[in-house]
């Protein structure tokens, strides 16, 4: 190939003599010849090109010391290739000197050293040299552009593999000092590219729409809103910033050099849709609460956004997750025994998609998963089974994509829905606060709308019918991926935090009970289909039962129903005047705060507390209810919560007007007055706990309860119907 190329010099004119260290030489061959002048340049033995009527497109690069120079010759036009071209290429004349600059070919590289290399034009904006430079060690080089014509928009960059070093030789030079003898390729590369563009879009594309129009070095930055790729389109980057989406349609190709990110932050997700096709690395850094302890950190529930990743890998591109060196706070929920698993720093365990996974970071920041979107339907096998929690499996979103709740939750599997998979009394999604103090958000039909969502990479539990649950497998479809709703208080994960706000379409509110280290809240709902029972898919019982614990109990309560209900629905109809039961653990002497949290009624209805120990109402839209128990509490009976709207009520409570005390010669409660059907007396010992029920007579006017068995004390009577209460305390000697 040497000789070969020697043949290829039509003519070589030499400035001062045949010395390969003088860069004085001109080769003329079919891409350099042209009507074009040479003139001497500044430097007294080196030529330069005027560009005449044919415009040669050309650059030389030079390498110099202080005592030697040398140039090399890139040339572009329409004729010419990556590899060899034959009458366009030229290699060295003669014997390489100790002292040289060439290049390689860019394709089909044998080695050769080239004096003047021809490429494409079309390659002019994104083309790479192999440079090869012969020098010794110790003496200071500088690369320069000595003279060029490419357009003003080419960047002309010398990559340092070594030094890892790019420098801009537009406008700068790039000098360095070798400690070793420099011979042949590899250390240094010359880049021409033209400049990058960053297409932004916030809602609209700034500068403009890089579909089908973006080169393969420019960027994309999705900032805020959602974007959409619909036809084929070539980038360097594509970054997703937190709360924005990206959707890749049908048909369309997104390549990508660098990697797609997608982005998080503790309250805000990106989101990935793909219907075409992605070439190139995908990452989604997915925040993870920290450890700790509190209202604001203890751990997580997570799911892989991205999957395929192997465990250790995963563990060795993140070390923030909480770790003593080799165990990791990590790993998926354990049917075998009903616990959390660890994950050690050698699992080789796949992250897997619809898996759930608690976690922890120890710095409150991203997890990155790399690996595989996806786009079809994902099964998850849950079971009733094991040791322990035999009801619940940790599942999650298993897209790079927002979840809809309800399409997953009223999705058809084949004969059921997914929310006929669940246990009844718990046929909800809970979903980890973060909270060490109250630790559940429950969604059901009850408290979402159609827009509500998942966070990409969310985990959450579910529990397991034991009938249901075997028949089917539970799934997740292509169909469930959403973008965010764009309101940042329904676009967070579970995690507290959340703005508060009111959701459109919804008739709730939440009371909350707390300590000074303890917090509970318990939720009503209020639609058009519930009514005063158990209501599947809109009723949903507590997760677990912690010492310190709030809930509230159906207002109609028939045998076999869930007692302890967390999240309770009652129809509209009912905010005119409805009695709701409330359950709870305290211990004795805390003082107990009981606060409307989240108020989402009509202005005109009222909740009010009635304490019927301290005999007591207290209407919660304006103030607080503060108590100190001289006992510990633990059950129902002692609080109801009334829910009253005058310009809704159409009837009167006339229970007011009931007579009700103990009398004590006949050891005998005695309700005096017209009772309306379905009306039940409730008994309770000072402590709370309920020591006797029955159903009254509404066609008597005086009944009688027989306490002969009970101890001497204060108790509570409850009389209470779906519409009336009266709370009366009795002294029984």
């Amino acid at each position: 190939m040497k000789k070969t190329y020697t043949l290829l010099i039509a003519l070589l004119i030499t400035g001062l003599g045949f010395s390969q260290a003088d860069p004085g030489h001109i080769i003329f061959n079919t891409d350099s010849s042209t009507a074009n002048d040479l003139v001497s340049d500044d430097t007294g033995g080196n030529f330069r090109e005027e560009r005449g009527a044919n415009e040669l497109i050309f650059l030389k690069l030079r390498a110099s010391t202080s005592s030697n120079s040398y140039t090399t010759d890139f040339y572009f036009n329409d004729n010419a290739s990556l590899g060899f071209d034959f009458g366009y290429d030229a290699g060295l004349f003669g014997a390489t000197p100790s002292f040289a600059l060439y290049s390689n070919l860019v394709e089909d590289n044998l080695g050769d050293d080239i004096s003047l290399q021809a490429v494409n034009t079309s390659d002019l904006a994104d083309v790479t040299f192999p440079i090869g430079l012969n020098a010794s060690s110790g003496t200071l080089v500088t690369f320069e552009i000595s003279s060029s014509t490419l357009p003003a928009s080419i960047n002309v960059y010398l990559d340092d593999t070594v030094a890892n070093t790019s420098t801009l030789l537009n406008s700068s030079n790039y000098s360095f000092t070798p400690t070793t003898t420099l011979f042949g390729t590899g250390r240094f590369f010359l880049r021409m590219a033209a400049p990058s563009v960053t297409y932004t879009y916030n809602g609209s594309w700034s500068p403009s729409d890089p579909n089908g129009v973006a080169a393969a070095g420019d960027n994309i930055v999705i900032a805020s809103g959602d974007a959409t790729i619909i036809t084929d389109t070539n980038c360097n980057t594509v970054t997703v910033n937190p709360g924005a989406s990206i959707t890749i349609d049908l048909g369309a190709a997104l390549t990508i050099t660098n990697g797609l990110m997608l982005e998080s932050n503790s309250t805000s997700y990106s989101s990935l849709i793909r219907n075409g096709s992605i070439v190139g690395t995908l990452n989604y850094e997915r925040h993870v609460n920290i450890n700790g302890s509190g209202t604001t950190g203890s751990n997580d529930l997570v799911s892989a956004p991205l999957t395929g990743q192997t465990f250790n890998a995963f563990a060795a591109a993140n070390p923030n997750i909480l770790n003593n060196g080799t165990s990791y706070l990590f790993g998926p929920f354990s049917k075998g025994t009903g616990s959390y698993v660890t994950y050690e720093s050698t699992e080789t365990a796949t992250l897997d998609p619809g898996v759930g996974y608690r976690a922890a970071s120890d710095d409150n920041g991203t997890f990155t998963f790399t690996g595989i979107d996806n786009i079809g339907s994902v099964f998850n096998d849950i079971s009733n089974s094991g040791p322990n929690n035999a009801e619940w499996n940790l599942i999650g979103n298993p897209y790079p994509s927002y979840l809809n709740v309800q399409n997953f939750l009223s999705h058809d599997v084949g004969g059921a829905k997914n929310i006929e998979l669940f246990d009844a009394s718990t046929a909800a999604i809970y979903g980890y606060d973060g909270s060490a103090l109250n630790g559940w958000t429950i969604y059901n039909l009850a408290n979402t709308t159609a827009s509500t969502v998942i966070a990409p990479g969310q985990g959450f539990f579910v529990s397991a019918d034991a009938t249901n649950a075997p028949l089917y497998d539970l799934e997740f479809t292509p169909a469930m991926r959403s973008i965010a709703t764009g309101t940042p208080a329904l676009d967070d994960d579970f995690i507290v935090g959340r703005v508060g706000a009111c959701v459109d379409g919804l008739t709730y509110f939440t009371l909350e009970a707390s300590t000074t280290n303890d917090s509970y809240s318990t939720q009503v709902y209020f639609n058009g289909i519930s009514d005063l029972g158990f209501n599947f898919g809109l009723d949903a019982e507590l997760f677990n039962n912690p010492s310190f614990v709030l809930y509230s109990e159906l207002v109609d309560l028939d045998p076999g129903d869930p007692t302890q209900i967390a999240l309770q629905s009652i129809n509209l109809t009912d905010l005119a005047n409805t009695t709701i039961p409330l359950g709870l653990r305290a211990n004795q002497g805390e003082q107990i705060t009981f606060t409307l949290t989240d108020l989402c009624l009509p202005v005109s209805t009222e909740v009010f507390l009635d304490d019927t120990v301290a005999m007591t109402t207290t209407l919660l839209n304006t103030t607080d209810y503060v108590f100190t128990p001289s006992t510990a509490i633990d059950g129902t009976g002692r609080f109801f919560l009334r829910v009253f709207d005058a310009t809704l009520s159409t009837t009167e409570n006339k229970l007011d007007t009931l007579s009700i005390f103990a009398l004590n010669s006949e050891k005998q409660i005695v309700v005096k007055g017209q009772l309306q059907d379905n009306t039940v007396l409730s008994l309770y010992d000072i402590q709370g706990r309920e020591v006797l029920t029955t159903q009254l007579d509404n066609s008597s006017l005086d009944n009688r309860i027989d306490v002969s068995e009970l101890s001497a004390g204060v108790y509570v009577v409850n009389v209470q119907n779906n519409e009336q209460q009266k709370s009366q305390k009795v002294i029984i000697k």
